[in-house]
């Protein structure tokens, strides 16, 4: 399915494609943008939980626990983004920013929430309804 958008004053066209809704959808769609399929989900979700406990002093601010409070360390940060349904969130979008060439923007009902990754390159939006 492809719907138009505006971009920078222009309307272009990009295709939408949708996830499984297993708690991985974040990573399965990072997996689909890098390699063009989603059987790369684990090797992702790793790589993105590494940056954020390697990076931790920068990063614990950031992350949330499922009850959305913030990770008391990366020990237990690591042990619980580590389980294939856990969800990712602004730290793992951060990090995938970081990581891969890409640009992620965050849309809730029309409005952007948030804006991962490095200026000039090529952006990537994902919408919540």
């Amino acid at each position: 399915m492809s719907i138009i958008l505006k971009d920078d004053g222009e309307l272009s066209g990009y295709q939408v494609v949708g996830m499984p809704k297993d708690g991985s959808c974040l990573f399965h769609s990072i997996s689909f943008l890098v390699y063009g399929r989603t059987d790369s989900t684990c090797s992702i979700r790793s790589a993105i939980v590494a940056y954020v406990a390697d990076h931790w002093d920068e990063m614990q601010v950031y992350t949330c626990d499922a009850d959305g409070d913030v990770y008391t360390s990366a020990q237990s940060y690591m042990s619980d983004m580590m389980k294939p349904t856990t969800y990712g969130s602004a730290s793992e979008l951060m990090a995938a920013g970081k990581i891969y060439p890409f640009t992620f923007e965050v849309y809730e009902n029309g409005i952007l929430r948030g804006s991962f990754g490095d200026a000039g390159q090529k952006k990537v939006f994902t919408f919540y309804r």
